[in-house]
Formats: structure tokens, sequence, C-alpha cells
């Protein structure tokens, strides 16, 4: 799959080079551990047929790869930069809930006690 497929399916990637494919390829495999989403990358149809939150998901989890450590924001003219104070993986998480909760797989596992009392 290509960009230009990715961008058929309506999934707005700014960047034609091989590491944002690469990027995409990483997010839909995130998807693919993290939700119950059924998606096969080489399949157009499968990426093309993703709920908007998903395909914003992968917009969003490009633009967070890529950006510098912590720098959230820069200006040029009065010279300002603002950063963030979580880590990408909690950022991650975070647009994830607020964009694809819904499909989320559950965080919870469950352990089974041999013995209540000792």
């Amino acid at each position: 799959m290509s960009i230009d497929d990715i961008i058929k399916c309506g999934i707005p990637i700014n960047e034609n080079t091989s590491e944002t494919l690469l990027t995409v390829q990483t997010a839909v495999e995130w998807l693919q551990r993290n939700t119950n989403l059924k998606i096969d990358f080489n399949d157009i149809n499968t990426i093309a047929s993703l709920p908007s939150g998903a395909k914003l998901f992968i917009v969003k989890f490009c633009d967070l790869i890529s950006r510098s450590d912590n720098v959230t924001s820069e200006s040029i003219g009065g010279m300002s930069q603002s950063f963030s104070s979580g880590n990408k993986s909690d950022l991650l998480i975070d647009i994830a809930k607020q964009l694809i909760k819904p499909y989320l797989k559950s965080d919870f596992k469950f352990i089974s006690a041999a013995r209540r009392w000792g």
C-alpha cells in the first residue's frame, strides 16, 4: 500500500516518504494489537472502512511519533515554544481513549488466586 492509497481511504497524510508509510503501518499495527477492529494493512477496503475516529487516530499517531521530544508548538516571531510534560506513550493512550474508546481492548487482567487465605 502506498501513501496515495492511504489518502484515497480518507486518511490525510501530509508527507509522502517511506518513513511516513512505515509510521502509518505502525499505527495500523497498534490498532490491530489494542482494539477489536479488524484491519489488514494490505487490504485497502479494511482501511477505507475504518471509523472516522480510527482514521484520525492514525493521523495523530503519525504527528505524535514525528514530533520532537516534548515540543508541542513553536512560534517564530515571538520566539516561544510549548512543551508537554507527558511521555509519548501516555499521550498516545489519551488520544486513543478520546477517539476510539469503544473499540479499545480492556486494560484489566484477571489473576486467579490459588488460596484466598494463607
